[in-house]
């Protein structure tokens, strides 16, 4: 199973776009919830080193250095805001394959 690393809360415009909607710390456990039945997966950026895939919102621009042999995979905000997990989880799978 991949290791696959969320990261959500690294900038300030996804703080201020998420709390506009509802609260990141709920997104996070919904996101943990969902996708753990089909990765190891991390909301926590401490947990760069082990991530196979690390997953962007689109809007987001990282504070921690993500090092090039990390795979990368950004995907819409707004997939995340309305909650889309099976098109995130279609979207992560398709990279997978195709890595």
């Amino acid at each position: 199973m991949p290791n696959v690393l969320f990261l959500l809360d690294t900038t300030e415009e996804i703080a201020w776009y998420a709390s506009a909607y509802f609260e990141l710390s709920d997104l996070k456990r919904e996101i943990e919830t969902y996708f753990s039945a089909y990765y190891m997966i991390s909301t926590k950026p401490e947990k760069l080193a082990s991530a196979d895939f690390v997953i962007l919102p689109e809007i987001i621009r990282p504070f921690v250095k993500i090092p090039d042999e990390k795979t990368v995979i950004t995907i819409s905000a707004n997939l995340f805001l309305s909650e889309n997990f099976e098109q995130i989880k279609e979207i992560i799978d398709e990279h997978r394959l195709n890595d």
